[in-house]
């Protein structure tokens, strides 16, 4: 549990500084700010350490920041579940990142995730490039290959993987077909 103080947004009235932070400031700490750098960006007068984003607390383990891509997070977090298209493609619309023609541009181009995603429930190419690939014979291959990390607990929940593919499968028939 966190408590409110410790979230990044949510000040005391002794803040005094505001640390870097990647990608224009809305993402994760930057070097400097995590122990693994030994503070060394913290103000000598500080009273306290950064405010902690989600990002941060993904990217941190007990001896400070990952940064080795793509396998740089220390935990994984949960996403709202989304329940149609069209609350994906507000969520690309509106999110941090946003994309300003989500709502009408071919889904498959709104974000490489998207595209994955797409391709996995398909079963096939979308004929857009993937930035990471699929897994070769899906979620069982990968517990199977037990040396790819670790995979959220959710998918040890039986019948979860399948039933969420089935609604994402529904979701994406109804925009393609």
């Amino acid at each position: 549990l966190v408590i409110g103080a410790c979230i990044d947004g949510i000040r005391n009235s002794t803040a005094t500084y505001t640390p870097d932070r990647a990608w224009d400031g809305t993402a994760w700490l930057n070097d400097g700010y995590v122990k693994g750098s030994g503070w060394s960006a913290v103000p000598k007068d500080a009273e306290h350490f950064p405010l902690f984003k989600a990002a941060d607390f993904r990217r941190s383990t007990s001896y400070g920041s990952i940064v080795v891509w793509p396998a740089s997070h220390s935990a994984f977090h949960y996403h709202n579940a989304i329940e149609s298209v069209a609350v994906l493609r507000n969520k690309y619309l509106t999110y941090g990142h946003p994309v300003k023609d989500a709502m009408t541009m071919n889904l498959a181009e709104v974000n490489g995730d998207i595209n994955a995603m797409i391709e996995c429930v398909l079963g096939r190419p979308t004929g857009r490039p993937l930035k990471h690939g699929l897994e070769p014979g899906g979620l069982a291959a990968r517990k199977a290959r037990k040396n790819l990390g670790p995979i959220p607990i959710a998918f040890d929940v039986p019948g979860y993987a399948e039933r969420r593919m089935a609604e994402l499968r529904d979701m994406i028939d109804e925009t393609f077909f």
